[in-house]
């Protein structure tokens, strides 16, 4: 098995050349050897479930047959969004889970994603010891259940309070949140949904592409509506447009549902790239914002410590503590319209109070892992002056800007933050940190 396909929170590699049935086989088998560690002797509990990728399914099935064969109790949801699968992982009390799916990445590709109990992140690097334990499964003979997908449809309808009518264009990316997104607003008179990609889909799965918005924004220009949505594949992401069709960064959605929230609680976590304008928010409304490393297994890992209410990635990865402290994009959704139903105002006016910084599209720079070491000893040495912090590769801030460079977690990539208070000023200090770079990248090469 090759070691590349072992990232920081998940499993990933290409379908067959990295990962097929036999390397499937031995994950599933060093994965119940970990749960087996922890529950010695007792029947083991788990949730398995799979996006709708050619892959996934092939891989799926070898996951449930291991399972059964190896005497668990397997809680089979079949297709379903990363969110619905945390959600039965903690609801049904398992023992733990694995979601089949490589996120936005093609069918080129396949990916598993670990959760033990209460849909805990179980990262890759827990199971490695485990596979020289089970060479073989101990073909026993277990038990395969289909649950009610209608108890996790309940949970989110339960949570709709739109007070007037809604008009808005949702694209699932042809991925599971479209069954969620049907069954929740079956029957509801007052949120009216234009579909797009709810089956086939022609475009990629990853929400924060440009070209993948062209069928909802041409949705959005033949009539009038509050906003647009789109998920991404396995549904744990979710970004907005405003009425006129414009992307909303995750930054703003984020502050304005931790202006609401946040009164249930007094806790915020968030990655290190989120805008200032989300620490403000936090702070003014006497919470506590606690920064984290970028990562689903360390953002829960984070809330769950903090025992905080909402947390958040400025990828559009949204986590709520009734979701066992992971990915709730639906409920995200749910929650936003709700805060613009309370208001006559538009989502563009309603955002503007957040609106406080200029912030730059992430770049990404093609990296040996080698030279991350000097990249992050050069920029330390460089920005001296201000406030340094190394939670995720280098961010150092100053009263005006800010800007961090942190190793990409699923690629040989270096990846460029910033963010400052007025645009201009911001967009000279942003070339001086890119020029320092290249430079340094084209004289190491």
């Amino acid at each position: 098995m090759k070691n590349g396909i072992f990232k920081a929170y998940d499993i990933r590699g290409k379908y067959e050349k990295e990962i097929g049935k036999k390397e499937a086989q031995e994950i599933a088998r060093a994965f119940l050897g970990f749960l087996t560690s922890k529950k010695i002797g007792k029947k083991i509990k788990v949730v398995i479930a799979r996006d709708g990728s050619f892959s996934s399914k092939k891989l799926f099935s070898v996951l449930r047959e291991e399972f059964f064969l190896a005497g668990c109790e397997v809680i089979d949801l079949e297709e379903a969004t990363t969110p619905m699968w945390n959600w039965f992982t903690g609801k049904e009390k398992a023992d733990g889970g694995i979601m089949v799916t490589a996120s936005h990445l093609t069918d080129n590709y396949a990916g598993f994603k670990m959760a033990e109990r209460e849909a805990r992140p179980v990262p890759p690097e827990k199971i490695t010891p485990f596979f020289e334990v089970l060479k073989s499964g101990a073909f026993l003979k277990g038990k395969v259940i289909k649950v009610e997908k209608k108890k996790y449809f309940d949970f989110l309808r339960k949570e709709i309070k739109v007070k007037r009518k809604m008009k808005v264009v949702v694209d699932t990316c042809g991925g599971g949140a479209g069954e969620v997104i049907r069954e929740v607003f079956k029957g509801n008179k007052n949120v009216v949904i234009k579909k797009v990609c709810f089956s086939k889909c022609e475009h990629e799965d990853n929400p924060l592409e440009e070209k993948n918005w062209q069928e909802l924004r041409k949705k959005m220009f033949l009539n009038k509506f509050d906003c647009g949505v789109m998920f991404d594949g396995d549904g744990d992401r979710v970004v907005f447009f405003d009425e006129e069709k414009n992307f909303i960064q995750p930054d703003l959605i984020l502050a304005m549902l931790a202006n609401k929230e946040i009164k249930r609680g007094n806790k915020f976590v968030g990655d290190l790239n989120l805008s200032r304008a989300v620490k403000e928010i936090v702070e003014r409304q006497d919470g506590e914002f606690v920064e984290s490393k970028v990562g689903h297994v360390f953002i829960k890992e984070k809330m769950i410590g903090n025992e905080a209410v909402l947390g958040g990635e400025s990828s559009g990865h949204i986590y709520f503590k009734e979701m066992f402290y992971a990915e709730g994009a639906i409920l995200a959704f749910i929650k936003v319209l709700n805060i613009l139903s309370e208001e006559k105002e538009r989502i563009s006016k309603m955002l503007l109070p957040f609106q406080r910084y200029w912030k730059m599209k992430e770049r990404n720079f093609a990296m040996a892992g080698g030279k991350f070491k000097m990249i992050l000893e050069m920029m330390e040495k460089k920005f001296e002056d201000g406030k340094i912090s190394k939670i995720d590769g280098i961010k150092i801030e100053y009263p005006e800007w800010w800007f961090s460079v942190r190793r990409s977690n699923t690629e040989e990539k270096v990846r460029v933050n910033f963010e400052a208070r007025e645009e201009k000023f911001g967009r000279k200090k942003f070339r001086e940190v890119l020029e320092l770079l290249k430079d340094f990248l084209k004289r190491k090469k």
